[in-house]
Protein backbone atom coordinates (compact mmCIF):
# COMPACT_ATOMS: atom_id res chain seq x y z
CA UNK A 1 0.00 0.00 0.00
CA UNK A 2 1.23 3.46 -0.86
CA UNK A 3 2.23 5.80 1.95
CA UNK A 4 0.24 8.92 2.82
CA UNK A 5 3.34 10.97 3.68
CA UNK A 6 6.09 10.59 1.13
CA UNK A 7 9.22 12.78 1.05
CA UNK A 8 7.60 15.43 3.22
CA UNK A 9 4.44 15.74 1.06
CA UNK A 10 0.93 14.46 1.82
CA UNK A 11 -0.90 12.27 -0.70
CA UNK A 12 -4.47 13.49 -0.15
CA UNK A 13 -5.85 10.98 -2.66
CA UNK A 14 -4.41 8.14 -0.60
CA UNK A 15 -5.74 9.78 2.57
CA UNK A 16 -9.28 9.93 1.14
CA UNK A 17 -9.03 6.30 0.01
CA UNK A 18 -8.16 5.25 3.55
CA UNK A 19 -11.11 7.28 4.87
CA UNK A 20 -13.35 5.55 2.33
CA UNK A 21 -12.07 2.12 3.31
CA UNK A 22 -12.58 2.85 7.00
CA UNK A 23 -15.87 4.70 6.52
CA UNK A 24 -17.83 2.18 8.59
CA UNK A 25 -15.42 2.38 11.53
CA UNK A 26 -15.26 6.16 11.30
CA UNK A 27 -19.05 6.46 11.30
CA UNK A 28 -19.28 4.18 14.33
CA UNK A 29 -16.66 6.22 16.18
CA UNK A 30 -18.43 9.49 15.30
CA UNK A 31 -21.83 8.18 16.40
CA UNK A 32 -20.37 6.82 19.63
CA UNK A 33 -18.73 10.15 20.36
CA UNK A 34 -21.95 11.97 19.49
CA UNK A 35 -24.00 9.77 21.83
CA UNK A 36 -21.52 10.31 24.68
CA UNK A 37 -21.62 14.04 24.02
CA UNK A 38 -25.43 14.05 24.06
CA UNK A 39 -25.48 12.13 27.35
CA UNK A 40 -23.09 14.68 28.84
CA UNK A 41 -25.21 17.50 27.37
CA UNK A 42 -28.46 16.13 28.79
CA UNK A 43 -27.13 15.59 32.30
CA UNK A 44 -25.11 18.81 32.51
CA UNK A 45 -26.42 21.58 34.75
CA UNK A 46 -28.01 24.42 32.82
CA UNK A 47 -26.40 27.77 33.60
CA UNK A 48 -27.95 31.19 33.06
CA UNK A 49 -26.34 34.63 33.25
CA UNK A 50 -27.90 37.86 34.52
CA UNK A 51 -26.24 41.22 33.80
CA UNK A 52 -26.58 44.67 35.32
CA UNK A 53 -24.85 48.01 34.72
CA UNK A 54 -24.15 50.67 37.35
CA UNK A 55 -22.94 54.24 36.97
CA UNK A 56 -21.25 55.59 40.11
CA UNK A 57 -22.34 58.95 41.50
CA UNK A 58 -19.45 61.40 41.85
CA UNK A 59 -18.67 62.52 45.39
CA UNK A 60 -19.33 66.25 45.64
CA UNK A 61 -17.79 68.23 48.44
CA UNK A 62 -21.08 69.83 49.45
CA UNK A 63 -21.01 71.74 52.69
CA UNK A 64 -17.33 71.13 53.38
CA UNK A 65 -15.57 73.39 55.84
CA UNK A 66 -13.12 75.85 54.36
CA UNK A 67 -9.83 74.38 53.20
CA UNK A 68 -7.88 76.01 56.05
CA UNK A 69 -10.18 74.65 58.73
CA UNK A 70 -10.45 71.27 56.99
CA UNK A 71 -6.69 70.90 56.92
CA UNK A 72 -6.49 71.97 60.55
CA UNK A 73 -9.03 69.39 61.71
CA UNK A 74 -8.05 66.57 59.34
CA UNK A 75 -11.30 66.74 57.37
CA UNK A 76 -9.91 67.69 53.98
CA UNK A 77 -10.74 64.47 52.16
CA UNK A 78 -13.95 62.52 51.76
CA UNK A 79 -14.00 58.75 52.19
CA UNK A 80 -13.29 56.97 48.90
CA UNK A 81 -14.43 53.36 48.42
CA UNK A 82 -13.57 51.36 45.31
CA UNK A 83 -16.54 49.10 44.39
CA UNK A 84 -14.08 46.56 42.97
CA UNK A 85 -12.55 46.13 46.43
CA UNK A 86 -15.98 45.44 47.90
CA UNK A 87 -16.88 43.08 45.06
CA UNK A 88 -13.75 41.00 45.61
CA UNK A 89 -14.26 40.81 49.38
CA UNK A 90 -14.78 37.43 51.02
CA UNK A 91 -17.51 38.89 53.22
CA UNK A 92 -19.68 39.52 50.14
CA UNK A 93 -19.22 35.94 49.00
CA UNK A 94 -20.04 34.58 52.45
CA UNK A 95 -23.25 36.60 52.56
CA UNK A 96 -24.23 35.13 49.18
CA UNK A 97 -23.20 31.57 50.03
CA UNK A 98 -24.95 31.30 53.38
CA UNK A 99 -28.16 33.11 52.46
CA UNK A 100 -31.00 30.62 52.30
CA UNK A 101 -33.19 30.87 49.22
CA UNK A 102 -36.24 29.00 48.03
CA UNK A 103 -34.83 26.65 45.37
CA UNK A 104 -36.90 23.80 43.96
CA UNK A 105 -39.43 24.24 46.77
CA UNK A 106 -36.81 24.03 49.52
CA UNK A 107 -34.95 26.74 51.46
CA UNK A 108 -31.25 25.98 51.03
CA UNK A 109 -27.96 27.85 50.70
CA UNK A 110 -25.41 27.49 47.90
CA UNK A 111 -23.34 24.89 49.77
CA UNK A 112 -26.43 22.68 49.89
CA UNK A 113 -27.28 23.47 46.26
CA UNK A 114 -23.83 22.47 45.05
CA UNK A 115 -23.81 19.45 47.43
CA UNK A 116 -20.34 20.19 48.78
CA UNK A 117 -21.28 18.62 52.11
CA UNK A 118 -22.14 15.32 50.38
CA UNK A 119 -19.43 12.77 49.62
CA UNK A 120 -18.96 12.23 45.89
CA UNK A 121 -18.21 8.54 45.52
CA UNK A 122 -17.04 9.00 41.94
CA UNK A 123 -14.28 11.38 43.05
CA UNK A 124 -11.13 9.37 43.94
CA UNK A 125 -9.57 12.31 45.80
CA UNK A 126 -12.54 12.64 48.14
CA UNK A 127 -12.53 8.87 48.75
CA UNK A 128 -8.81 8.98 49.51
CA UNK A 129 -9.29 11.92 51.87
CA UNK A 130 -12.13 10.08 53.64
CA UNK A 131 -9.94 7.00 54.03
CA UNK A 132 -7.01 8.99 55.45
CA UNK A 133 -9.23 10.90 57.89
CA UNK A 134 -10.84 7.65 59.02
CA UNK A 135 -7.52 5.88 59.63
CA UNK A 136 -5.72 8.93 61.05
CA UNK A 137 -8.33 11.13 62.72
CA UNK A 138 -6.96 14.51 63.71
CA UNK A 139 -7.48 18.19 63.31
CA UNK A 140 -9.00 17.72 59.84
CA UNK A 141 -12.04 16.13 61.50
CA UNK A 142 -12.69 19.28 63.51
CA UNK A 143 -16.12 20.69 62.61
CA UNK A 144 -14.71 24.22 62.30
CA UNK A 145 -12.07 23.04 59.82
CA UNK A 146 -14.63 21.04 57.83
CA UNK A 147 -16.96 24.03 57.63
CA UNK A 148 -14.10 26.24 56.46
CA UNK A 149 -13.08 23.71 53.79
CA UNK A 150 -16.66 23.64 52.45
CA UNK A 151 -16.77 27.43 52.60
CA UNK A 152 -13.55 27.80 50.58
CA UNK A 153 -14.85 25.32 47.97
CA UNK A 154 -18.05 27.31 47.62
CA UNK A 155 -16.13 30.61 47.39
CA UNK A 156 -13.92 29.21 44.60
CA UNK A 157 -16.99 28.03 42.70
CA UNK A 158 -18.72 31.36 43.22
CA UNK A 159 -15.64 33.19 41.89
CA UNK A 160 -16.17 31.35 38.60
CA UNK A 161 -19.82 32.42 38.52
CA UNK A 162 -19.35 36.15 39.19
CA UNK A 163 -17.89 38.78 36.91
CA UNK A 164 -17.20 42.45 37.62
CA UNK A 165 -15.91 44.81 34.92
CA UNK A 166 -15.35 48.56 35.14
CA UNK A 167 -15.09 50.74 32.05
CA UNK A 168 -11.83 52.68 32.05
CA UNK A 169 -13.32 55.83 30.51
CA UNK A 170 -16.89 56.03 31.87
CA UNK A 171 -16.36 54.13 35.16
CA UNK A 172 -19.55 52.20 34.41
CA UNK A 173 -19.65 48.89 36.25
CA UNK A 174 -21.00 45.70 34.68
CA UNK A 175 -21.94 42.88 37.05
CA UNK A 176 -22.62 39.36 35.77
CA UNK A 177 -23.85 36.38 37.75
CA UNK A 178 -24.20 32.86 36.39
CA UNK A 179 -26.33 30.29 38.22
CA UNK A 180 -28.35 27.13 37.71
CA UNK A 181 -31.68 28.91 37.30
CA UNK A 182 -32.83 32.17 35.75
CA UNK A 183 -34.47 33.45 38.94
CA UNK A 184 -31.42 32.59 41.03
CA UNK A 185 -29.03 34.36 38.65
CA UNK A 186 -31.18 37.50 38.66
CA UNK A 187 -31.75 37.57 42.43
CA UNK A 188 -28.05 36.98 43.13
CA UNK A 189 -27.15 39.91 40.87
CA UNK A 190 -29.58 42.12 42.77
CA UNK A 191 -28.09 40.93 46.08
CA UNK A 192 -24.66 42.10 44.94
CA UNK A 193 -26.04 45.55 44.04
CA UNK A 194 -27.79 45.81 47.42
CA UNK A 195 -24.63 44.73 49.25
CA UNK A 196 -22.50 47.32 47.44
CA UNK A 197 -25.01 50.08 48.18
CA UNK A 198 -25.45 49.08 51.85
CA UNK A 199 -21.71 48.77 52.40
CA UNK A 200 -20.88 52.17 50.89
CA UNK A 201 -23.81 53.84 52.69
CA UNK A 202 -22.81 52.30 56.02
CA UNK A 203 -19.17 53.33 55.57
CA UNK A 204 -20.14 56.87 54.58
CA UNK A 205 -22.52 57.17 57.54
CA UNK A 206 -19.85 55.91 59.95
CA UNK A 207 -17.37 58.39 58.49
CA UNK A 208 -19.89 61.20 58.97
CA UNK A 209 -20.57 60.06 62.56
CA UNK A 210 -16.84 60.06 63.29
CA UNK A 211 -16.52 63.59 61.92
CA UNK A 212 -19.46 64.77 64.04
CA UNK A 213 -17.85 63.31 67.17
CA UNK A 214 -14.49 65.00 66.67
CA UNK A 215 -15.95 68.28 65.44
CA UNK A 216 -18.22 68.41 68.49
CA UNK A 217 -15.16 68.04 70.70
CA UNK A 218 -13.47 70.84 68.78
CA UNK A 219 -16.58 73.04 69.10
CA UNK A 220 -16.43 72.63 72.89
CA UNK A 221 -12.78 73.71 72.84
CA UNK A 222 -13.59 76.69 70.61
CA UNK A 223 -16.47 77.69 72.90
CA UNK A 224 -14.08 77.76 75.86
CA UNK A 225 -11.61 79.85 73.86
CA UNK A 226 -14.43 82.14 72.75
CA UNK A 227 -15.64 82.63 76.32
CA UNK A 228 -12.11 83.39 77.48
CA UNK A 229 -11.52 85.87 74.64
CA UNK A 230 -14.89 87.57 75.32
CA UNK A 231 -14.10 87.80 79.03
CA UNK A 232 -10.68 89.22 78.18
CA UNK A 233 -12.24 91.82 75.86
CA UNK A 234 -14.87 92.72 78.47
CA UNK A 235 -12.21 93.14 81.17
CA UNK A 236 -10.09 95.25 78.84
CA UNK A 237 -13.00 97.59 78.02
CA UNK A 238 -14.00 97.97 81.66
CA UNK A 239 -10.42 98.86 82.64
CA UNK A 240 -9.63 101.03 79.61
CA UNK A 241 -12.63 103.17 78.75
CA UNK A 242 -10.50 105.70 76.87
CA UNK A 243 -8.42 103.16 74.93
CA UNK A 244 -8.97 105.08 71.68
CA UNK A 245 -6.71 107.84 72.96
CA UNK A 246 -3.77 105.45 73.31
CA UNK A 247 -2.25 103.76 70.21
CA UNK A 248 -0.91 100.89 72.32
CA UNK A 249 -4.31 100.24 73.95
CA UNK A 250 -6.06 100.57 70.59
CA UNK A 251 -3.81 97.87 69.11
CA UNK A 252 -4.49 95.64 72.12
CA UNK A 253 -8.23 96.19 71.69
CA UNK A 254 -8.05 95.24 67.99
CA UNK A 255 -6.09 92.09 68.86
CA UNK A 256 -8.68 90.99 71.44
CA UNK A 257 -11.50 91.81 69.03
CA UNK A 258 -9.89 89.73 66.24
CA UNK A 259 -9.53 86.83 68.64
CA UNK A 260 -13.24 86.98 69.49
CA UNK A 261 -14.20 87.25 65.80
CA UNK A 262 -11.93 84.35 64.80
CA UNK A 263 -13.29 82.03 67.49
CA UNK A 264 -16.84 83.05 66.57
CA UNK A 265 -16.18 82.29 62.88
CA UNK A 266 -14.64 78.90 63.71
CA UNK A 267 -17.62 78.00 65.89
CA UNK A 268 -20.11 79.00 63.18
CA UNK A 269 -18.24 77.01 60.50
CA UNK A 270 -17.93 73.91 62.67
CA UNK A 271 -21.55 74.08 63.82
CA UNK A 272 -22.72 74.26 60.21
CA UNK A 273 -20.50 71.32 59.26
CA UNK A 274 -21.77 69.28 62.22
CA UNK A 275 -25.35 69.72 61.03
CA UNK A 276 -24.40 68.70 57.49
CA UNK A 277 -22.61 65.57 58.72
CA UNK A 278 -25.52 64.70 61.00
CA UNK A 279 -27.70 64.61 57.90
CA UNK A 280 -25.10 62.46 56.07
CA UNK A 281 -24.94 60.17 59.10
CA UNK A 282 -28.52 59.04 58.57
CA UNK A 283 -28.85 59.68 54.84
CA UNK A 284 -29.77 56.92 52.39
CA UNK A 285 -28.80 58.70 49.19
CA UNK A 286 -27.99 56.17 46.41
CA UNK A 287 -24.27 55.78 45.78
CA UNK A 288 -24.73 54.90 42.11
CA UNK A 289 -27.31 54.95 39.35
CA UNK A 290 -28.59 51.61 38.09
CA UNK A 291 -28.37 52.00 34.32
CA UNK A 292 -29.55 48.43 33.63
CA UNK A 293 -31.32 46.48 36.35
CA UNK A 294 -30.43 42.76 36.62
CA UNK A 295 -31.70 41.12 33.46
CA UNK A 296 -33.83 38.00 33.37
CA UNK A 297 -31.78 35.47 31.34
CA UNK A 298 -33.49 34.48 28.10
CA UNK A 299 -31.08 31.74 27.03
CA UNK A 300 -28.75 29.41 28.83
CA UNK A 301 -25.04 30.07 28.51
CA UNK A 302 -24.07 26.46 29.25
CA UNK A 303 -24.23 23.85 27.85
CA UNK A 304 -24.47 25.16 24.28
CA UNK A 305 -25.33 22.46 21.73
CA UNK A 306 -23.66 24.29 18.85
CA UNK A 307 -20.40 24.62 20.80
CA UNK A 308 -20.54 20.93 21.69
CA UNK A 309 -20.97 20.00 18.01
CA UNK A 310 -18.03 22.20 16.98
CA UNK A 311 -15.82 20.66 19.67
CA UNK A 312 -16.93 17.18 18.63
CA UNK A 313 -16.09 17.77 14.96
CA UNK A 314 -12.69 19.28 15.80
CA UNK A 315 -11.86 16.45 18.20
CA UNK A 316 -13.09 13.84 15.72
CA UNK A 317 -11.03 15.19 12.81
CA UNK A 318 -7.89 15.60 14.91
CA UNK A 319 -8.23 12.13 16.39
CA UNK A 320 -8.76 10.49 13.00
CA UNK A 321 -5.82 12.36 11.44
CA UNK A 322 -3.52 11.43 14.32
CA UNK A 323 -4.50 7.74 14.08
CA UNK A 324 -4.08 7.66 10.29
CA UNK A 325 -0.70 9.43 10.38
CA UNK A 326 0.49 7.25 13.27
CA UNK A 327 -0.38 4.05 11.38
CA UNK A 328 1.27 5.43 8.26
CA UNK A 329 4.52 6.05 10.17
CA UNK A 330 4.38 2.56 11.65
CA UNK A 331 3.98 1.12 8.16
CA UNK A 332 7.00 3.14 7.02
CA UNK A 333 9.14 1.80 9.85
Amino acid sequence: MKKIINNGSIDFLMLFQIFKQRAKDLKFFFLSSFILMMIFYIFSDRLYTSNSVLAPVSNSSKGDVSSVLAAQFGLASEIEIDPLTIFESEDLRKSIIYKERLINGEKINLIDLWEYDDLKWYNPFELMNLFINTIFPGIENNSTVKDRVLEVKAIKELNKRLSFKQDFYTNEIKISSTMESRDLAKSLNQEIINYLDDFITSSTNKDAASKVFYMQKRINEVENDLNESEDGLETFLSENKSYKDSPRLLIEFMRLQREVELNSAIKIQLSAQVEINKVEEISKVPNFVIVDYPTYPSKKVYPRGSIFIIYLIIFYLLFVLIIVIYRDFRRIS
